[in-house]
């Protein structure tokens, strides 16, 4: 076997929807579905906003009410080496 003098480089978790609403909707209670691709560390938290607001720790699928008109919706992941 071969023992490497340099670990290979830790990649951040990417984030992708699994579930969202349509990008025009007459839905009040949207919910999104999330899940994320990591380098095997496994994922320790997710963390989700709504309109740029204050990130809470969530967990997919995460169901908003909101009222008519424009928002967005962010989610990011943190695994267990604490990359973000």
């Amino acid at each position: 076997w071969w023992i490497e003098v340099v670990p290979p480089p830790r990649v951040p978790p990417q984030v992708f929807l699994t579930q969202n609403p349509d990008a025009k909707t007459y839905d009040l209670n949207p919910r999104f579905g999330f899940d994320a691709r990591h380098s095997g560390v496994g994922i320790k938290h997710f963390f989700c906003s709504i309109d740029g607001g204050k990130e809470e720790e969530c967990a997919s699928p995460k169901m908003y009410t909101l009222s008519p008109g424009a928002h967005e919706f962010s989610v990011r992941a943190v695994d267990n080496d604490g990359l973000t």
